[in-house]
């Protein structure tokens, strides 16, 4: 009882130190952006992966082919475990390695080595203070996210695809880059050395 008190306790401090850096991060970096329905001439669109899961990473796994399809360079930025599965198994252009919870000083050296990009993508319903801090620092023309409350966020795509499974919010993203007729069909990994990041060993 009393360790479960403990638990319960920092918790709480825990979820008020977070909403409290949101609001810091938001306050000091967050501006408001004239929100879009298209963004136009889209060749370079980068997507925060860096929290990136099995489940979730299959279905993102079409995105890139139908983007690439239509010349559209794809690059990710992704833990150094998911690397090779992005890169290797779902063939995107350029992987930008980070860790999942990275610095301030990491974010802004990661966001100057990215440089310029025509889109941002960070399909995420609650962008946390770090995220919040990147796409702050990306020098990104557009950015499409699912949080519509972020200012910074200019293709806002939360309410217009509410309900929707994920594979069917990509989609929704894809049109709006121009993509018609997306073939949906996953990529799933087979290789050891795409499944170890993956598997408990």
């Amino acid at each position: 009882m009393v360790g479960y008190l403990i638990r319960k306790g920092l918790n709480g401090v825990r979820s008020s130190r977070d909403r409290l850096r949101i609001a810091l991060i938001r306050r000091l970096f967050d501006r408001e952006k004239l929100a879009v329905e298209r963004p136009s001439e889209v060749r370079k669109v980068l997507f925060i992966r860096w929290d990136a899961k099995w489940g979730d990473s299959v279905v993102f796994s079409f995105v890139p082919r139908e983007l690439q399809r239509q010349g559209i360079s794809v690059e990710v930025i992704a833990t150094a475990d998911m690397a090779p599965v992005f890169r290797d198994q779902f063939g995107v252009d350029t992987v930008h390695v980070t860790k999942k919870r990275a610095g301030y000083g990491e974010i802004r050296q990661l966001a100057k080595r990215i440089g310029q990009v025509d889109l941002v993508v960070f399909f995420s319903h609650l962008a946390n203070h770090r995220a919040l801090y990147l796409l702050s620092q990306l020098q990104a023309r557009h950015v499409a996210s699912l949080d519509d409350s972020v200012g910074l966020v200019d293709l806002k795509l939360g309410e217009a695809t509410r309900g929707r499974h994920f594979a069917e919010k990509y989609l929704t993203l894809l049109e709006r880059c121009g993509v018609q007729g997306a073939d949906t069909q996953y990529l799933v990994p087979v290789t050891s050395r795409a499944m170890s990041g993956w598997l408990p060993l």
